[in-house]
């Protein structure tokens, strides 16, 4: 079972972010909506797994990561 779910945002034309829905809160996993999402990023609590330039290539890359997740 993975410990992270990826969300793709999409922050500006032609920018997609994936980042973690998945946060630690007491000990314990709280999974975000995107709106929750986006929000800790432009806060700066949460960090970007990657920019990427179109939604295909932040898809691939939140697949490979998913499936790098044991």
């Amino acid at each position: 079972m993975a410990h992270e779910k990826s969300v793709t945002i999409k922050v500006d034309d032609g920018i997609w972010i994936n980042a973690p829905s998945v946060i630690k809160v007491q000990g314990k996993s709280k999974i975000l909506t995107e709106d929750q999402v986006f929000r800790k990023l432009n806060k700066g609590e949460i960090k970007p797994h990657g920019v990427f330039k179109s939604l295909t290539s932040a898809l691939d890359a939140a697949k490979k990561r998913s499936k790098g997740v044991k």
